[in-house]
This record gives structure tokens, C-alpha cells and sequence, in this order.
């Protein structure tokens, strides 16, 4: 019996035994609100507890790598170099084992699942965009934890969601939701996982009575990560001045300034990306990424401040 086939076995246990938490509710007297506050409650909590892991993980992994607990590493330095291409040859074993799975695409994938999918993230996806990105950050990635931390919450909810047997309708909301969730729970930062919810995975396309879902369940999960993390925020700003009315026009020329970088880096992301896919077809793709893990560990041995997400730095 296959992994996916016990799955299905026991996920149809749970479901004849009408483990449906709504079902339970309503015969004991609750009403549709009063069921829709406990699953966003809950479900924010489950989201918040996936970006409490995810970040955990990576800070144990970067911990792991880190000179400072490996005497080999400090005493010769040099090898910081290859433990970037260690992370790429490990997620380049993770693509060959699971190569559907490495094809989807972050938030991409949240938004397909929620428009075309009823909500629906298989497991399998779920569990191979938590393990890639921690590998890839752990070992020394310079790539930001938004897109992974957004895709475990959404995954983790879709299959709770499921087990707990939530309508397709419901379960579209609570996935986006819990994309929402853990972005506010990674971040401290609630009214951020809200707004993430309806612009980025519902495209501003919002319902009345998803906005008390996002709301709910971005204040749990920032409660539950609050419990895990502390209650400092990520980015850190002294006191703040706007200074005189005529320098408004500076902040207007620094917005727009902010928003073509944003354009030519998403340009710049789609050549090179497009430019790999070309190399990839040459080289073997294993060779080709041990040269680019290669290439960020030599950036890290004359540039330690790029290594990783990189929060640190920019709050310096």
C-alpha cells in the first residue's frame, strides 16, 4: 500500500466516523458565525504554528552551517564556499525524486489552489516547499522566507481543512487564509497577513464575510508565533520624522523610484531564470546548479552580509 493510498484510507476513517467539527456545532446549537470564528481561530492557530516551524527550521539549520558553532569552519573559512552548493545538490536530489512537485511555484501555486483547485493543496507539495526553501536558506540561500512560510500555511490548512471535511467553498477561504496566517504569524505583523489575503491570493476579488476570516485568523496566528518567537517585530525604525511639507516630493520621487526597481528586478528574475532554463538544456542540470551554489558561497566568503534572508542587514 502506497503512502498517498493510507492517506486516503485514513482520511476516509475520519470522514465515515464524521469527525466534521461544523456538523458537531451545529447539532449542539451553534450558529453559522459562531462556527465560522472557531474554525478561523483554529485554523489561524494550526498557520501560525507552520510558520513557527518553518522558521525554527531554518534557524536550526543556518545554526548547524554557522562558523561560529563548527570549529572546522572557523578555523578554515574557505569552506563556507561549498556548504551553498551542498544545500543546491540537495534540493537538485529533491527535484529528481519529486518533479512535479518542484515545477509549481510559491504563492503561483496558492492562488491556482484556491481558483481552480477549491482549495486544494496535496500534501506531498506542501511538504517539498516547506524542505526545499529551509534547505536552500538553511545552507546559506540569499532568498526571502515570504513565499514559503505563505505555502506551508495555505498546505497545512488545505489538508486539515480536508480531514476535517470543510466544504470546497469554505476551504478556498480558509486555504487563502491560512496563506494570510503565517505571513502574519512569521512577521508579527496581522494586518499585513489580511492584506496579503485579499491582493495578492484573491487578486482584490473579496467577499464581506472572508474579511472577519482573514482578520481572525492572522490575530491567531500571530498570538500562537508571539508565544514561540517573542513580540518584537522583524524590522526595526527609530523615530521617525517626515520632516517639512516640501519634502513630500522626495518620498514621491522615492516611491516611484522603489517601483521600477521592483520591475526591472522581476525582469531581471524572468531573464535569468529563462537564460538557466536555455543552460539547463546544454549541462546537466546538477552541474548546473553546484555552479550557482558554488558561485553564492564565493559571494558569501567576501560578502558575509548576503548570506541568508538577510533581515539582520537591513535592520542595520
Amino acid at each position: 500500500m502506497t503512502v498517498k493510498s493510507r492517506f486516503k484510507k485514513i482520511r476516509n476513517f475520519y470522514l465515515r466516523r464524521q469527525m466534521r467539527i461544523g456538523r458537531f456545532l451545529a447539532a449542539h446549537g451553534a450558529s453559522d458565525y459562531t462556527i465560522l470564528i472557531i474554525f478561523s481561530v483554529l485554523l489561524g492557530a494550526v498557520a501560525g504554528l507552520a510558520a513557527v516551524g518553518f522558521h525554527e527550521t531554518v534557524a536550526l539549520l543556518a545554526d548547524f552551517f554557522s562558523p561560529e558553532n563548527r570549529a572546522v569552519l572557523a578555523r578554515y573559512k574557505w569552506l563556507v564556499i561549498l556548504i551553498p552548493a551542498f544545500g543546491m545538490m540537495l534540493q537538485w536530489l529533491m527535484t529528481v525524486i519529486a518533479p512535479r512537485e518542484a515545477k509549481s511555484r510559491g504563492v503561483i501555486e496558492i492562488i491556482k489552489a484556491v481558483s481552480l483547485r477549491n482549495g486544494d493543496i496535496p500534501f506531498k507539495t506542501t511538504l517539498f516547499h516547506f524542505l526545499a526553501p529551509v534547505i536552500c536558506i538553511g545552507t546559506g540561500g540569499t532568498v526571502g522566507p515570504e513565499a514559503p512560510v505563505a505555502q506551508a500555511g495555505a498546505g497545512v490548512v488545505s489538508g486539515i481543512g480536508k480531514l476535517l471535511g470543510l466544504s470546497e467553498s469554505r476551504l478556498r477561504i480558509f486555504v487563502a487564509a491560512g496563506a494570510g496566517a503565517a505571513i502574519a504569524g512569521v512577521f508579527n505583523t496581522p494586518l499585513a497577513g489580511v492584506f496579503f489575503c485579499i491582493e495578492v491570493v484573491l487578486l482584490n476579488e473579496i467577499q464581506a464575510s472572508a474579511v472577519s476570516v482573514f482578520l481572525l485568523t492572522s490575530v491567531s496566528a500571530s498570538a500562537v508565533s508571539r508565544m514561540f518567537l517573542g513580540n518584537a517585530p522583524k524590522f526595526h525604525f527609530g523615530e521617525l520624522q517626515l520632516g517639512p511639507v516640501s519634502h513630500l516630493g522626495f518620498f514621491l520621487l522615492l516611491g516611484l523610484s522603489a517601483g521600477v526597481l521592483s520591475l526591472l528586478f522581476i525582469k531581471a528574475s524572468e531573464f535569468s531564470g529563462e537564460q538557466f532554463k536555455k543552460l539547463y538544456k546544454r549541462i546537466p542540470k546538477s552541474v548546473g546548479m553546484a555552479a550557482v551554489g558554488l558561485l553564492m558561497g564565493a559571494a558569501i566568503y567576501f560578502f558575509p552580509h548576503v548570506q541568508g534572508v538577510g533581515y539582520t542587514t537591513l535592520n542595520m
